[in-house]
């Protein structure tokens, strides 16, 4: 596919333009993509956000394994839960990442995975000052990207992160791998 034709803003950068963009990144690059549209969010005030708009609409918060999708009319009618219990909603969110594929592999009458393992590690560094970078900045190896502060209880800071091994869902070791 044709770079455009995935993001019709984005645009080349050689050696000379990288440094309008972001004039603290290594004068070794040669060249750059530039997304303009690209953008990230701050998944734990999203989170919060999430959960404060499930409060106040009175959503219900089942804390349960789901055993089973019962699906008619490809949609799901209801779900069993442990012990037998069965539970309906208007609406249903599958949200469980790549443990979903056995679900998905039934609701779409596939034998593969379609959601793939990745594990990814991140490290978030305080900027003393100002935040060097203005956008995401991606390379093989990982990405950088500014989180600034939006009260005076946070600080300005970095996080750097990979997201590049794949693991098996199935190895008894990440049973124990407490996610935060």
């Amino acid at each position: 596919k044709n770079l455009r034709s995935i993001e019709p803003k984005a645009s080349f950068l050689n050696k000379i333009d990288i440094p309008r963009h972001e004039s603290l990144v290594t004068k070794e690059l040669i060249s750059a993509y530039h997304y303009p549209s690209e953008g990230y969010i701050n998944n734990p005030k999203f989170l919060k956000a999430i959960f404060s708009y499930c409060l106040e609409n009175k959503v219900d918060f089942v804390n349960k394994a789901v055993k089973k999708l019962n699906i008619k009319n490809n949609f799901v009618e209801n779900s069993v839960l442990d012990y037998g219990e069965i539970i309906s909603g208007k609406k249903c969110v599958l949200c469980n990442g790549a443990w979903a594929n056995g679900f998905l592999k039934e609701i779409c009458n596939v034998s593969e995975n379609m959601i793939k393992a990745i594990k990814g590690e991140i490290l978030r560094v305080e900027a003393l000052h100002a935040i060097p970078l203005q956008k995401i900045i991606f390379c093989s190896e990982g990405y950088m990207l500014p989180r600034p502060a939006t009260n005076q209880f946070e600080t300005n800071s970095i996080l750097i992160g990979s997201t590049s091994e794949e693991i098996d869902l199935d190895d008894d070791k990440l049973r124990d791998i407490a996610i935060t």
